[in-house]
């Protein structure tokens, strides 16, 4: 998170604040008061100034436990509704009980305001409220339940919202119907805002992939309030509290990242405060628990459910370079069939925080070098809308590195193929592997297919498919002999947790060099649960796993050889400089390209 900026009170903040100073609540801490702002409030009601200040009216809040958002933003959704005649808005909720609290809470403040400041009810019951002004211009307040289920196909069809409050959106079911809720926003009204709050409930939900896809969105603000803020948050110096979690007052290592994280923020964490997060830490039965409800950073509010299998830090310190390095973008457009496939160069790229290069599902780290040796990994899926994934390492005696990457979630199995079959060529040296669960039966059924067609001479040899077609015809084959493409299968007994553990093993020691940003986001997601490893709560383990599986081919068929020839990475490295433009393969390539004609006529002689 960048440095906390001074809060600038515009012209709105002073209203919303004269606006809470005319009407009493009853707190959950203090009973019946006046709205006094705790820093979580303060701070997000500041941010939410600044964005309007910039012209910004949608803001994502990713938030912890018993923050107050809600509280404080209730009275900011009458005060829009009183000071913008004639607009439609929504506070939405993901249960019918939440709902009736929040219409509660609107009335509460509608019957205690001054005369001075309330406008006239003209309805008022579990679906709207509705304020009619003198002039007769009535202002809506809709109130819906988003429901915590898939079955819910739209949300606010019909109608056109100039505010939406979201509440608690991780619960929230169907993305289907919060897509239609996203339809029915107002894009040039100037009285227009939009905000979603909820605690992060897990990685793979619309709130999380609102929140990830708004960090780099022009017209969006995220706005994250860490837990250190908050008033409440903190133990009295002569408390007995106080004294006995600060009897050693020496950071451990897991603290040591959570004062790195305020200090980056723009915070130096206090005693008290420590001391407060040690007392609450005793008291969740799980650190993953810890850290989702009180959050010091954006990933801490998506942590999982189950215990984490790769541990934090070396992946945090691993995300970090990996989010200096540089590499080059391309996009894979696919068509009715391989031939009018086509790969597009975006450029060379950066991904930024959580925020992938849009329109790139290839990545590329390193080009084929002469002296590689590469390992592909590949994992399909036979379910539309999952993420399939190829990961490509290069070889080495003492390591392996990560060097390409395609992942999408619009690719079907026969268009993973086809990339397969190119990357496979390109980086011509290498073995693959593909797991035939789940979609990867028939992704390997379709390489088959391809080499058919390159003897009939429907593939053409230009460009690309020049690459595509030495692969098919020099590696593709059963799992016998000088193949170079084998078959892994996830669902034998222990073949997944043993892949995974490797996996794990070979990052915590420095064997896995990765480079992926998603990658490692998805790693994060990783949990060892009761019926073995796997992503948290249906997240994506696509890269994980095709990684795994690459890493399994090395391990497997050949890094016993490389060893023998002390090809470490190091050397290999320092031999790239100086090596020969072209090798024997890269030859093979040319001269295969050159006479396929005459394998095409000898094809053709035989069928006759």
């Amino acid at each position: 998170m960048p440095r906390i900026k001074k809060p600038k009170m515009s012209g709105w903040r002073a209203v919303y604040e004269d606006f809470i100073s005319r009407f009493e609540i009853d707190s959950k801490e203090s009973g019946r008061t006046f709205l006094n702002l705790w820093g979580t409030q303060k701070y997000v009601l500041d941010e939410i100034a600044n964005a309007m200040d910039d012209g910004i009216r949608f803001v994502v809040c990713p938030k912890g436990r018993q923050y107050g958002i809600t509280t404080c933003l209730i009275p900011f959704d009458v005060l829009w509704m009183l000071t913008h005649p004639g607009i439609e808005g929504a506070f939405i909720g993901h249960k019918a009980d939440v709902i009736e609290v929040a219409r509660g809470q609107i009335n509460d403040i509608q019957n205690r305001l001054p005369d001075s400041h309330r406008i006239k009810l003209k309805t008022n019951n579990k679906d709207r409220i509705e304020w009619e002004f003198k002039d007769g211009t009535i202002s809506t307040l809709n109130l819906f339940v988003a429901g915590t289920s898939e079955r819910k196909s739209d949300l606010a069809k019909g109608h056109g919202m100039t505010l939406v409050h979201g509440s608690e959106c991780g619960e929230w079911g169907s993305e289907t119907a919060f897509n239609s809720l996203l339809a029915s926003l107002a894009e040039h009204h100037p009285d227009r805002f939009y905000v979603f709050e909820s605690t992060g409930e897990g990685a793979n939900n619309l709130f999380a992939r609102l929140v990830y896809k708004s960090l780099d969105h022009p017209a969006r603000r995220v706005i994250f309030p860490p837990w250190w803020l908050h008033d409440l948050y903190r133990l009295d110096k002569r408390s007995s509290l106080y004294k006995h979690y600060m009897a050693n007052p020496t950071p451990t290592e897991d603290e040591e990242q959570i004062i790195l994280a305020a200090k980056n923020w723009g915070h130096d964490l206090t005693p008290q405060e420590l001391a407060w997060y040690r007392k609450k830490s005793d008291e969740q039965t799980t650190i993953e628990d810890m850290r989702k409800n009180y959050p010091s950073v954006i990933e801490d509010a998506f942590q999982l459910g189950s215990a984490a299998f790769i541990p934090r830090k070396p992946l945090s310190v691993a995300k970090t370079e990996a989010l200096k390095t540089e590499f080059t973008a391309y996009q894979v457009n696919f068509g009715s069939d391989v031939s009018k496939m086509r790969i597009e160069k975006l450029g060379q790229a950066l991904d930024e925080e959580d925020a992938h290069v849009r329109g790139a599902n290839l990545r590329v780290w390193q080009e084929p070098k002469p002296r590689g040796i590469y390992a592909i990994g590949v994992h399909a899926t036979d379910y539309e809308g999952e993420t399939v994934a190829i990961e490509v390492l290069r070889c080495y005696s003492d390591s392996v590195e990560q060097v390409a990457e395609f992942s999408s979630n619009e690719t079907e199995a026969y268009h993973l193929a086809w990339v397969v079959a190119y990357l496979a060529g390109w980086y011509q040296n290498c073995w693959l592997n593909i797991d035939l669960e789940h979609g990867g039966a028939v992704v390997f059924r379709e390489i088959q297919n391809l080499r058919n067609q390159v003897s009939l001479g429907i593939v053409g040899q230009d460009g690309i498919f020049g690459a595509m077609v030495f692969y098919l015809y020099n590696r593709v084959d059963n799992v016998s002999g000088a193949s170079r493409t084998w078959h892994w299968r996830s669902n034998n007994s222990g073949n997944e947790d043993e892949i995974y553990a490797d996996f794990k093993n070979s990052f915590l020691m420095d064997r896995l060099f990765a480079h992926s940003v998603p990658l490692f986001q998805e790693m994060a997601t990783l949990v060892q649960g009761k019926t073995g490893i796997g992503a948290d709560e249906g997240s994506d383990c696509a890269r994980s796993h095709a990684v795994a599986i690459a890493l399994r081919t090395w391990a497997d068929h050949i890094r016993t050889a490389m060893i023998g020839e002390k090809k470490t990475r190091e050397s290999e490295v320092k031999r790239d400089v100086n090596a020969a433009p072209a090798t024997f393969l890269e030859n093979i390539v040319s001269s295969f390209v050159r006479n396929r004609g005459i394998i095409q006529e000898e094809t053709q002689r035989r069928a006759r």
